[in-house]
C-alpha cells in the first residue's frame, strides 16, 4: 500500500490525500485502507490538558480530524474493533462540545459530497 519507512501519521495523511483526489464509495474502501486509518486514529492519545479525546475539533491535528471524518462510515459496520471505535466516539461526544459540533458539520458535508459524486 504505502512504504513502511514513513511514520503512520504521514502514511495516513498520504492515503487520505490520495482518497480526496480519487474518491471511492463504500464498495471501494478496502479493509486495508480502513485498518491503516483505524490503527492511526485509535492510537491518538487523550489530550493531557483535559484527559479527553479530540478527533473532530481544533484540538486534534488535521490528520486526526480527516481520519475521524473518513471513519464515520464505521457506523454501518459491526465487529469488535468497530465496537471499540464506537466506545471511543461515545467518550468524545460526552466530553467535548467542539467535537460534537464539528462531527455534525462533517456528517452534513459528507452527505453533500456523496450526493455530488453520485450525480
Amino acid at each position: 500500500m504505502l512504504p513502511n519507512n514513513i511514520d503512520i501519521s504521514t502514511q495516513v495523511e498520504t492515503l487520505l490525500e490520495r482518497l480526496r483526489k480519487e474518491p471511492v464509495g463504500s464498495e471501494g474502501s478496502t479493509d486495508q485502507i480502513m485498518k491503516v486509518v483505524f490503527g492511526y486514529l485509535i492510537e491518538v492519545p487523550e489530550d493531557p490538558l483535559d484527559g479527553a479525546y479530540h478527533w473532530f475539533c481544533q484540538r486534534g491535528n488535521n490528520v486526526t480530524q480527516e481520519a475521524a471524518a473518513f471513519l464515520i462510515r464505521l457506523f454501518a459496520y459491526d465487529s469488535q474493533r468497530v465496537d471499540e471505535w464506537k466506545a471511543r466516539m461515545k467518550k468524545i461526544i460526552s466530553s467535548c462540545c467542539d467535537c460534537v459540533r464539528s462531527l455534525q458539520e462533517v456528517k452534513r458535508t459528507s452527505q453533500q459530497t456523496c450526493v455530488h459524486s453520485i450525480s
